[in-house]
């Protein structure tokens, strides 16, 4: 232990010393230990999602496949309502099934109005995702219509405290709910949605959503929810899946497509912990972009190592005398090594703890800027002091091996007359050199393709142009969508707003409705599938969207808006009409939600490239 603390001593004052060195060593390991330690973290993070809970090896979503003519099978995470009840009933493997389908509210607290997001979810739910509950049983929290559970964030929101069982929200709609629980904060590595209020599925929330929502207990060609199972254990989830088209032929009496009388749907299995790292129906691979951030993380902190390494090793040769000197006067070779050791493991621990506070302070900020999800937590977790451990004394060893091994051996005499012995590794220098600077070359290479493909991709054209554009939300609730034109109005009246308009969807909401299509007269009525949305006459316009053929919708045309139950007041609007022969409705169409129905008509063999077509107003 005396001979510990020499060594210290001694290690302190060379480092002390040679402050320059000290410097430029501790701070290049540093930020390349805080760089491979943020990107380490993120991975970690982001390959953990929803892995906490307790069945997750068992708990699947169920997905649906359209199989649609003309187009590439598209698979979506929404489901029609029948789909979950007769799941447990058909199937004995599964234990239970849960729904969850999410709703925006108006809150109204000591008379302000708070925009929030309710889910309407089954009573099972907590039997699958066992969040931690502050208060309430989790067992009954979502047994009866008319209640929720809320977040402690949530609780603290709306009633400035925890203890809030019994306690009522109300709607701007005048429904009330009783709270029945409260839970713990989601962390930020689970898909559910950490923001929303959840209470029974029977729930009433307004007369905008009551109707509509029962009405879809017998629908199955609107998929609009997400549906989730627990199984039993050891289920195979392949041959649970093999069986779902004949359960689906049974049950699904639109099943077989009209036109060619085939499948026209299926449905897949997608495990918990692999719904953020393979997401439904998104053409992106994150799993392998995870492995790419590891991959760079391997090579940032390999350009740190052996940059440090480079740096002990050729200070090393510096010490020749002094290593000579020692040996002259009786030092062992054992305290020798002892000594080299502890000056190299203790430079890396003060670069690790330097990295560790650039950790702290650079992490949140960075997650923030990029707009990530991230824990704070991951930053204590015992794993990353352990690896931060292991990488000191690998790291430490690594690069005090040479010094301790290679100068320690020979004699004072052949030291001090210095030779190859004294001078050597030069050649493992260069080749450390070399590997040091190729590696950063090609990350250097690696950052300037990723910048240039992201420049691209952020310059492309979109179809509209978003400059200067405002969104506001929030419109389809019933007290504002009969005063929709009067809003609209009321906007154009304010200085620089030069067009306004509605939507059902904004563009990035990632609206996907398609309904088929028969062309008359070709084969098999040609079927086609189309996509379509719901806008007002002046939406176009506000967008700046250019007109490739026919004309923009026109208030004074009476034959752009038409009579239709689906809407207040009846109405709705043709799509933008070329003056080729029209493409007639193959079957009902329904957009998410199934609460407006659409007409659509375009040109046959028109180029469009890719730009969605109109088909309704909002009015």
């Amino acid at each position: 232990m005396k001979m510990l603390g020499n060594f210290l001593r001694v290690a302190v004052r060379i480092l002390v010393r040679d402050r320059l060195y000290t410097l430029l060593n501790v701070a290049g390991l540093a930020i390349g230990i805080a760089a491979a330690s943020m990107l380490g973290l993120y991975v970690w993070h982001e390959t953990r999602y929803d892995g906490f809970f307790r069945n997750a090896d068992r708990i699947y979503r169920v997905d649906k496949t359209e199989l649609m003519p003309g187009r590439e099978p598209i698979t979506y995470s929404s489901t029609p309502k029948p789909l979950a009840p007769l799941l447990p009933q058909d199937f004995p493997e599964i234990e239970t099934s849960v729904r969850v389908h999410d709703e925006p509210v108006v809150v109204s607290r000591d008379g302000s109005p708070f925009r929030q997001h309710v889910q309407l979810v089954d009573p099972d739910f907590f039997r699958l995702f066992d969040l931690p509950f502050v208060a309430g049983d989790p067992a009954t929290a979502l047994a009866a219509p008319g209640t929720v559970v809320l977040t402690e964030s949530l609780a603290r929101k709306y009633f400035n405290g925890v203890d809030v069982l019994g306690r009522t929200l109300t709607l701007t709609n005048g429904i009330t709910l009783a709270v029945s629980g409260v839970i713990r904060d989601l962390p930020t590595n689970t898909h559910l949605r950490r923001d929303a209020l959840l209470t029974n599925i029977r729930s009433r929330l307004g007369e905008n959503v009551d109707g509509w929502f029962a009405r879809m207990d017998t629908v199955w060609n609107s998929n609009f929810l997400q549906t989730y199972i627990l199984v039993k254990p050891g289920t195979d989830p392949a041959a649970l899946t093999a069986r779902f088209p004949a359960f689906l032929s049974a049950r699904d009496p639109n099943y077989l497509s009209t036109g060619t009388n085939k499948p026209s749907k299926a449905l897949v299995l997608t495990s918990l912990t692999h719904i953020h790292t393979d997401p439904t129906g998104v053409p992106a691979n994150l799993l392998g972009v995870l492995h790419g951030l590891v991959a760079v993380a391997a090579v940032v902190l390999g350009i740190a190592v052996v940059n440090f390494i480079n740096l002990s090793t050729a200070r090393s040769s510096l010490r020749v005398r002094e290593v000579a000197v020692r040996k002259a006067l009786g030092a062992p070779r054992g305290m020798l090594v002892g000594q080299f050791m502890v000056e190299s493991v203790l430079l890396t621990l003060v670069a690790a703890v330097l990295a560790y506070v650039l950790l702290e302070v650079a992490m949140p900020a960075s997650v923030a800027a990029l707009g990530i999800r991230f824990d704070r937590a991951y930053l204590y977790s015992p794993w990353l002091l352990l690896a931060e451990l292991l990488g000191v004394a690998a790291v430490g060893g690594l690069a005090g091996l040479y010094p301790a091994l290679v100068l320690s051996r020979p004699a004072a005499s052949v030291l001090l007359k210095g030779g190859p012995v004294a001078a050597g590794g030069a050649g493992v220098r260069a080749l450390l050199v070399v590997a040091q600077f190729s590696a950063a070359i090609l990350l250097a290479i690696a950052t300037i393709v990723i910048f240039q493909q992201t420049r691209y991709v952020s310059s492309q054209q979109l179809g509209f142009d978003a400059q200067g554009v405002l969104l506001v939300r929030e419109l389809h609730q019933p007290e504002a969508r009969a005063h929709i034109e009067s809003f609209r109005q009321a906007l154009l009246r304010i200085p620089g707003v030069e067009q306004a308009g509605a939507a059902f969807h904004a563009p990035s909401d990632g609206s996907d409705s398609t309904d088929n299509y028969h062309v008359p007269g070709t084969v098999d009525d040609g079927t086609i599938v189309f996509r379509s949305e719901f806008i007002g006459h002046d939406y176009l316009q506000a967008m700046g969207v250019r007109l490739l053929a026919g004309r923009l919708f026109d208030r004074a045309a009476t034959a752009d808006a038409l009579r239709s139950p689906g809407l207040p007041g009846g109405r709705r609007a043709r799509g933008a009409r070329p003056s080729a022969p029209p493409i007639r409705r193959a079957a009902p169409w329904s957009c998410p939600g199934g609460r407006f129905s659409a007409w659509a008509s375009t040109r046959r063999r028109r180029p469009w490239a890719g730009r969605s077509f109109t088909t309704s107003t909002i009015p």
